[in-house]
């Protein structure tokens, strides 16, 4: 699963989401067929948390409030890793989700 996170201080991560360091996460690309790019954007506006929990079972990266959150560290089976968002400027915010918009996973 292909994908590539946008830190609130304009650095991106797509190697080992494993290692993927854990905080200030404020937009996720993440690889989807389904999606007329091939991919889609999370970011906390969906649910004013967030929460991101990687499934090594294929899925990827998935979003959660403080809930499934807990549900995940409790009820997933398999390797895990969870990172999250910080609340910047709204500004700063809008300007790194354009940039998402526009690179994506970052190869062209």
């Amino acid at each position: 699963m292909r994908f590539r996170i946008y830190y609130g201080d304009g650095s991106t991560y797509s190697c080992d989401p494993f290692l993927a360091p854990a905080d200030n996460v404020q937009v996720i690309a993440q690889e989807d067929a389904s999606s007329a790019k091939g991919w889609i954007l999370m970011h906390g506006l969906l649910t004013r948390e967030g929460f991101y929990c990687w499934r090594a079972d294929g899925y990827g990266w998935d979003m959660h409030e403080t809930a499934g959150f807990w549900d995940y560290l409790f009820n997933y089976r398999g390797p895990k890793h969870v990172i999250f968002g910080r609340t910047i400027p709204t500004a700063a915010f809008h300007e790194i989700i354009g940039r998402a918009g526009r690179e994506g996973l970052g190869d062209g």
